[in-house]
């Protein structure tokens, strides 16, 4: 089993599936299953869960379908990797982020903040690039399903902000 802090363990379990259990102060208790299903249906850049189980300590434990490639982190330390290329990586990004909304507007979820109905928007709060792999054809799949939320607005366009950032630092 590879640790990959104290909270997360990851391990093979064949070819083509890969179980992720988190536990303790990391767990995400907000992550909504059916949303993701959802949305993984309608878009063609998340990872596949096979199986979802919420245990009785309290862990999530995922079973993920393996993806072969590369973390974009890691392929951007190419030198042969062109900005045009990163940019082009940001923009598809971009589009996910579009993706969300979208799926978002048509879900329709509501929270009560302070006597008043909020939209919420579903998004992957942890978006960066060792959160994505560029697999052997050229595609981006974004990982950790455990990072997808219903979050108001203004922590959506933050997070967007703050990821922004952190890819224009990667092209430039």
């Amino acid at each position: 089993m590879n640790k990959m802090n104290n909270e997360t363990t990851v391990k093979c379990i064949n070819d083509t599936t890969i179980e992720k259990c988190i536990s303790g102060q990391h767990i995400n208790f907000q992550f909504d299953y059916e949303s993701y299903q959802k949305l993984y249906e309608q878009t063609d850049f998340l990872v596949k869960i096979k199986t979802f189980e919420k245990t009785s300590d309290e862990s999530l434990i995922f079973e993920i379908e393996y993806i072969d490639g590369e973390v974009l982190a890691d392929f951007y330390k190419s030198p042969l990797i062109s900005n045009k290329t990163k940019l082009l990586h940001y923009f598809q990004i971009l589009d996910w982020y579009m993706s969300m909304l979208e799926f978002s507007n048509k879900e329709k979820k509501l929270d009560v903040e302070e006597g008043r109905y909020i939209k919420q928007i579903f998004f992957h709060n942890d978006l960066n690039l060792s959160n994505i792999i560029m697999t052997k054809n050229n595609k981006l799949v974004l990982l950790d399903p455990e990072s997808f939320l219903w979050m108001n607005r203004a922590m959506f366009l933050l997070t967007i902000q703050s990821n922004a950032s952190h890819f224009i630092g990667e092209i430039y």
